[in-house]
């Protein structure tokens, strides 16, 4: 209990990175978290509402956003119980209430930081005036880092990282999703969240 009582905004939090899940967040809180063991991040509540009552605390915010064919695929690969009609419309609920305060966190996309995440991890104190600990990993620490982060699951299906099993059956999801009646909708939140 203790653990998810600490992932919540609270007055001991000193940086909350949140967003829809399956986008990145493990890795990126892990990544803040190897330099920053002793600084407090709400993380993983997946809930607009716990970016709200961060944004009214005034502590720094990140939000994470995936392009939602890359999110959704990957969360129903994770649990195969959720429909595509509930995982679309959860995006959307997830980032509509977000539109208009845009102003008060930094939004960070998938398909920009996953690629370099130590350089983003690394602007945080730009972003914010703020003075945690940088990112130093040589490309061996990297590599070793993101070893075990792939290795800390019991399933490929968990796992933050890419593996052949997920993609395989992410594969097979997104033909389902790219038909949904629902994906062009959703495809307009995520355009204009990103674009707004």
């Amino acid at each position: 209990m203790g653990y998810y009582k600490d992932r919540k905004v609270n007055r001991q939090t000193q940086i909350c990175i949140e967003g829809f899940q399956r986008s990145g967040n493990t890795f990126f809180k892990r990544l803040f978290s190897s330099h920053n063991k002793n600084v407090k991040v709400a993380h993983h509540n997946h809930s607009s509402a716990s970016i709200k009552k961060a944004i009214k605390r005034g502590i720094p915010i990140i939000v994470l956003v995936r392009h939602p064919l890359g999110a959704i695929s990957s969360l129903i690969a994770w649990d195969n119980s959720l429909s595509i009609c509930i995982a679309l419309k959860a995006y959307r609920m997830f980032y509509q209430p977000l539109m208009s305060l845009k102003a008060h966190f930094w939004m960070l996309q998938f398909e920009h930081f996953i690629d370099d995440p130590i350089s983003h991890v690394n602007s945080i104190n730009l972003r914010f005036d703020t003075s945690f600990e940088k990112v130093n990993f040589s490309k061996e620490e990297f590599q070793s880092f993101k070893q075990k982060t792939a290795n800390s699951t019991n399933s490929p299906f968990d796992s933050p990282l890419p593996n052949e099993e997920k993609e395989n059956r992410k594969a097979r999801i997104q033909k389902d999703i790219l038909s949904h009646r629902d994906y062009p909708k959703t495809i307009r939140v995520y355009q204009n969240f990103i674009g707004s």
